[in-house]
């Protein structure tokens, strides 16, 4: 999160005037559960939705980053019992498809960031990950 809001000043911005290490730290060890007013309290896949809205003008990344891991947690942290495997698989394939709107947004370039190789790559082996793991567990 930290490198993207380097990578992206203008999003951070949105949301702050501290520095992208001290907003990262805000996000994940903050007292706010995972619910900001900047995105409408939203969480999930409608957090990942907004972060690639048209219409939205707020902080993308804090939209992204917050969808992903609520959407993860619901899975991780016991909210979901193992049987929806499917579910899992269609929460990977919705951070995917946000991920990529987000790099590739080339008809709005205010809905497009920023993201180096290193990073794109990194929440893809994450979504990988979850993958195999799936599968494993499958068989």
């Amino acid at each position: 999160m930290e490198q993207v809001y380097i990578s992206n000043p203008h999003e951070l911005e949105k949301s702050t005037k501290v520095s992208a290490h001290e907003m990262a730290d805000w996000v994940f060890k903050g007292p706010f559960n995972w619910k900001f007013d900047a995105i409408q309290e939203l969480q999930a896949r409608e957090a990942l939705v907004i972060s690639v809205s048209a219409d939205f003008n707020g902080d993308r990344i804090l939209a992204f980053i917050t969808g992903t891991y609520t959407l993860l947690a619901q899975y991780y942290q016991g909210h979901h019992p193992l049987p929806h495997r499917k579910s899992l698989l269609e929460a990977t394939q919705d951070i995917q498809v946000a991920l990529n709107a987000l790099v590739k947004n080339a008809n709005n370039s205010n809905a497009s960031l920023a993201i180096s190789s290193i990073d794109y790559d990194a929440f893809t082996a994450i979504i990988h990950s979850i993958k195999s793991e799936i599968k494993m567990i499958e068989q």
